[in-house]
């Protein structure tokens, strides 16, 4: 084999190799899940090999000059592919590179093929890192258009390959060549294609393990429409971080960042007035207050990209167990369109302290129809005082959310709150009719009645010691060695 034929394979591997470089996040530490995922994943690639078979006529000049027979693999990109979100874009081309192996060794294909299955992992990485399904409604089925987008890539590979190989080894007919190149791209069609719709069902239907931004490192976007939603997606999440203005500007795009910076300037102040309330011990609110209190925490659950917050407050019943709703507050411009579910969200929490749902499929969950209008993810807290439930807090998420410790630790913190107030303002009430009653009785006493404190100052007289005192009697009371007249 000439020594020219080496160059395009060592390009193609340093190529790779910076673009491995540059996608995968190194500070990652995997669990033991990703990398029973990735044993799985290399236990398929020799298997799948087996699903080939062979409906073309021609041969393909190979690296080595020699010509081999075109070959149809079924389903061998798929581990490439799914090992860009379960696990990440090094051990999809790790894979990518098994495959292309076994695919030279055990079928007689081109050793390039190396390179062609493992640039499908990088170009898959690549195009995930440009989707924001943040704002996408359909961010489920971009996957499986990423793995299209992505074969795009290859097929370039695939060119550049048998160009070369026919510069190398003195093929000069161009039409020849570029029908290798059809060849070639028709037989990987098939396995794209398949793998695309089983990567659809699977982040459909599996998505809780698909997370391949944990392991993506993110390439900014110099689009400015995705600068602008960028923006507003960290200002949704909390992240009110002044930030410089770049040197250059339009006026255009200078007076859109003027106008985000009014908007994170207002929103921090009205998240420190909520951090402010919220730190406040709740046995300090006023009996008037509670009802801000409880609305100023419904607030601060929307903080978080919420389009819903509710607070349902029960009331113990001897009929049920649970008890029944007393109270419900919303918060949200979803909120009375999500009521609805108050009574299935207290069904479903049960005796639970949480129910955490990212990827609520309501028919499946609550039994309603699939055309009912409901939130994509829940994030649901029991508010419980002296051991019972006083009710719920949930809020509901337009688009699916997955939670992270955080954010719970967030939420029990809205929840603890709501529930320290609900019991100070029962506590409250409990006393102030003890107090009553507590009159009653003594003002039912004939006898004139006096409670003072320790200096001797009146705190409490009943009904017959004003009498007395308006009739102009003296009442003399000893403390120790003081008199109170």
């Amino acid at each position: 084999m000439p020594e020219a034929a080496w160059i395009l394979p060592a390009a193609l591997t340093l190529s790779l190799s910076l673009a491995v470089w540059k996608l995968q996040k190194w500070q990652i530490r995997y669990t033991l899940r990703e990398l029973k995922w990735f044993v799985f994943l290399a236990l398929l690639v020799f298997p799948l090999s087996f699903l080939n078979f062979r409906p073309f006529d021609g041969q393909l000049l190979t690296l080595n000059g020699k010509t081999t027979e075109p070959v149809v693999m079924a389903l061998s990109a798929l581990p490439v592919f799914l090992a860009v979100g379960l696990t990440g874009p090094l051990p999809a081309v790790i894979l990518g590179i098994g495959t292309g192996l076994v695919a030279c060794l055990r079928l007689g294909q081109d050793p390039m093929g190396i390179f062609f299955y493992a640039s499908l992992g990088l170009a898959f990485a690549w195009t995930l890192t440009k989707q924001k399904s943040q704002w996408h409604s359909d961010w489920k089925q971009q996957p499986a258009m990423q793995v299209v987008w992505s074969f795009l890539f290859g097929v370039a590979v695939l060119t550049l390959t048998q160009f070369t190989h026919a510069l190398i080894y003195g093929q000069r007919s161009v039409t020849a060549i570029l029908e290798q190149v059809l060849v070639l791209t028709v037989s990987h069609a098939l396995e794209v294609l398949i793998s695309a719709l089983i990567i659809w069902a699977f982040v459909y239907w599996l998505n809780s393990d698909w997370h391949p931004m944990d392991f993506i490192r993110e390439i900014p976007s110099s689009n400015p429409f995705d600068k602008v939603m960028s923006r507003i997606q960290e200002l949704t999440n909390g992240d009110y971080e002044e930030q410089i203005p770049p040197a250059a500007l339009s006026g255009n795009e200078k007076a859109l960042f003027t106008a985000l910076e009014r908007l994170r300037s207002n929103l921090q102040t009205r998240n420190d007035a909520h951090a402010r309330l919220l730190s406040v011990d709740p046995s300090h609110y006023s009996r008037e207050g509670y009802d801000l209190v409880l609305s100023s925490i419904l607030r601060a659950a929307l903080t978080r990209d919420a389009s819903s917050a509710r607070l349902i407050l029960l009331e113990k019943t001897p009929e049920s167990r649970r008890g029944q709703m007393r109270l419900r507050l919303g918060q949200g411009e979803n909120t009375r369109l999500y009521a609805y579910l108050d009574t299935l969200v207290i069904e479903k929490i049960g005796d639970q302290d949480q129910l955490i749902l990212s990827d609520l499929k309501v028919d499946q969950y609550f039994g309603l129809t699939s055309g009912t209008p409901h939130p994509q993810s829940i994030a649901a807290l029991q508010l419980r005082g002296n051991g019972n439930s006083q009710g719920v807090l949930w809020v509901g998420f337009e688009q699916n959310h997955w939670f992270d410790q955080e954010d719970i630790r967030f939420y029990q913190q809205l929840a603890y709150r709501a529930s320290a107030a609900l019991s100070t303002k029962e506590q409250i009430s409990k006393v102030q009719s003890e107090k009553g009653w507590l009159s009653l009785a003594i003002n039912a006493f004939p006898d004139p009645i006096l409670v003072v404190n320790k200096d001797g100052q009146i705190q409490f007289s009943n009904a017959a010691a004003n009498g007395a005192s308006e009739k102009g009697e003296a009442l003399i009371l000893t403390i120790g060695w003081k008199q109170v007249l």
